[in-house]
């Protein structure tokens, strides 16, 4: 919001806001309406109605984001909950009271625009842009508990299927699938079994290539970055009482740098999809009988099938399940969740809402990665073919795309004078970064262009020497000379760590640097990480770097790396259900967030590893046994699986 800073707005701002405006509003009442005349009686005969008094002053929040207690006054004959919420340059706010049912909600709404000048005056800045608003807190969690015929329907079909899934795994273990291999019931039923999908999901078995498995260690660190970045990011829509410090540290903290830019992690996935992706197209496309419309078709039937058992879930989950889960005094998010998913589920299905919603209204705003991702591999299949036929013209694409994913976020951040700081805050706000350039493929795809980059460096450098080219010259001065792959090492480390710096010093430094630098930092600074990470890998991927390879593809990260599909989709609704449960707020620190960090991934993953064995390997299982074995089939194709 131009004009405003959310810390200094904090700091201005006593822990009494809200009291004092509602002090201050009936304290000396110009028109004695029922709710004026209930609350002035309460104020004047302090002595004679004390039990009033002190239900509303004992249950009321004390300060900003004291949410009062929700369940006391929930129990009173005579009161309701009013939470009050108040949303700052994109920050929440929230404030709990406990008010006499003459105090309609009806009547508080009207009184909103009262409020905000009234609490404009109280911290002297100019709040007209602030969005508040009024909320029966208690009305609506019975308005999304209510048992309609959809989460009926979900739930039936969610135990029908762990019912199939039951039966299955004990029809295996009495061994009946070995007695019946032949028949299609049996064969079908097999895909469902525990037994038989346990056993692949943790399974360590090496690629073909074991130098590969440094990405299954790369793949677990970046989706945990993912989760800490959010956990400690929530504080942007959780209430904590403290939350001037959480915001000063976010933004001044050096400690902290390493979470702001933890949507590098994204790029990271983007990265390892290019070259994954390239890298299992090629092994199709390169023998000719494949290269023909059926396979072509069965690429993308088959990638779509991979990724729709977590979409649909979490989709189901958010519309039906989560606003039954939703009481408390923040259960209005599960409504705000919920409501985008009902008009564009089918947008999402057919991966273009990116397109069609702006980033604040998008149904499961996570899954923009999803969504981009499979925008970048539909061209993928056709760029595979045309590096198998002509090599020439295939560089040519590549150097045509990766310019406009690199000019096109580059000339919209200049335009629009967008930055990434939390503190500049002269920047256009009239249109919204996250929309222009955050969740666009044209903006996001430079990574994914150097993925399939390092897959050429990579498969040519595995070819005869007289076929290589510059590829094979850069292999062997790589693989043949020790200091060559110290400086990669040296190279790679300290441009990333120069990523990562620059994020504290947009913040810290926020009047050091001007719009130009602004833009490039959007546009050049996910990409150059991208490269100090590539030229660390390069050396392990054409057999050196053994020491990096025995940590990052060490046997654990496997199986592992095969949920972090899942634990992307599931750590941000796990997030939401604590937000919408929340009854009170927290107290921030740092210690606390690592905690809370680390103990929301192991359970992340433990959710994902029940999720993935019994509803996504049965897919992959099916795909198996009915997709026809001429088509390109690969685990790697989806880089978060």
């Amino acid at each position: 919001m131009p004009g405003i800073n959310v810390n200094e707005f904090l700091k201005a701002s006593d822990t009494q806001i809200i009291p004092k405006a509602l002090l201050t509003s009936f304290s000396n009442p110009t028109e004695l309406d029922v709710c004026t005349q209930t609350l002035a009686n309460t104020l004047n005969y302090f002595a004679t109605n004390s039990s009033s008094i002190g239900e509303i002053i004992q249950y009321s929040g004390r300060g900003m984001n004291d949410l009062g207690d929700y369940d006391s006054c929930r129990r009173l004959p005579e009161k309701y909950y009013l939470l009050v919420n108040l949303v700052l340059s994109g920050f929440m706010m929230n404030f709990g009271l406990c008010l006499p049912n003459n105090c309609s909600y009806g009547y508080m709404t009207s009184k909103t625009t009262y409020f905000k000048e009234l609490i404009s005056d109280i911290v002297g800045v100019n709040l007209d842009s602030i969005y508040l608003s009024m909320i029966d807190s208690a009305e609506m969690s019975k308005t999304l508990n209510q048992v309609t015929k959809g989460p009926v329907i979900t739930l039936l079909g969610i135990g029908l299927v762990i019912l199939i899934v039951l039966v299955s795994t004990v029809m295996d273990y009495k061994e009946y699938f070995k007695e019946n291999k032949k028949g299609v019931v049996s064969s079908l039923l097999w895909c469902f079994s525990l037994k038989r999908n346990i056993k692949g999901v943790l399974s360590t078995t090496n690629r073909v290539d074991p130098n590969l498995e440094v990405f299954n260690g790369i793949r677990v660190l970046s989706i945990a970055w993912i989760v800490v970045s959010h956990s400690f990011y929530v504080i942007i829509f959780v209430p904590f009482t403290n939350a001037d410090q959480a915001l000063n540290d976010m933004i001044y903290a050096t400690f902290l740098t390493i979470v702001k830019c933890g949507t590098i992690a994204v790029d990271i996935f983007f990265f390892l999809s290019g070259f994954l992706a390239a890298l299992s197209l090629y092994r199709s496309f390169k023998i000719p009988d494949r290269r023909n419309a059926k396979c072509f078709v069965m690429t993308y039937f088959h990638r779509y099938v991979r990724l729709l058992p977590f979409l649909l879930l979490i989709m189901v989950y958010t519309i039906y399940i989560q606003p039954l889960l939703a009481d408390g005094p923040m259960s209005y998010a599960a409504d705000d969740l919920r409501e985008p998913c009902l008009d564009q589920w089918y947008q999402v299905l057919l991966y273009y809402v990116n397109f069609s919603a702006t980033f604040d209204q998008f149904c499961m705003g996570w899954i923009w990665y999803i969504i981009v991702d499979m925008q970048l591999f539909i061209f993928l299949p056709a760029l595979i073919i045309i590096y198998c036929l002509n090599k020439k013209v295939f560089y040519s694409f590549m150097v045509l795309f990766s310019m406009i994913t690199l000019v096109v976020p580059l000339v919209l951040s200049f335009y629009y004078r967008f930055n990434i700081s939390n503190v500049k805050t002269d920047n256009n706000a009239k249109y919204d970064s996250g929309t222009v350039i955050y969740i666009k493929p044209y903006c996001r795809g430079l990574a994914y262009c150097l993925g399939i980059i390092l897959f050429v460096l990579y498969n040519e450098g595995n070819k005869e020497p007289e076929k290589r080219g510059i590829s094979g010259i850069i292999k062997d001065a790589v693989y043949n000379k020790r200091a060559v792959r110290y400086a990669l090492y040296t190279i790679g480390v300290v441009i990333m760590l120069i990523v990562v710096y620059s994020f504290y010093f947009l913040d810290a430094y926020p009047d050091k640097w001007n719009d130009a630098f602004g833009a490039l930092h959007i546009a050049l600074v996910r990409p150059i990480f991208i490269i100090g990470l590539g030229l660390m890998m390069y050396p392990v991927l054409i057999g050196r770097g053994k020491n990096l390879l025995s940590i990052l593809g060490y046997y654990v990260f496997n199986p592992l790396a095969k949920l972090t599909y899942g634990v992307y989709m599931i750590h941000l609704p796990v997030f939401f259900y604590l937000w919408i449960s929340t009854l009170q707020a927290e107290y921030y620190s740092i210690s606390d967030r690592i905690i809370t960090s680390v103990m929301l991934l192991i359970f992340c993953y433990l959710i994902s590893f029940i999720c993935t064995l019994i509803f996504e390997s049965p897919i992959v299982q099916l795909l198996k046994l009915l997709v026809d074995s001429e088509s390109p089939k690969s685990n790697s194709v989806k880089v978060l699986k």
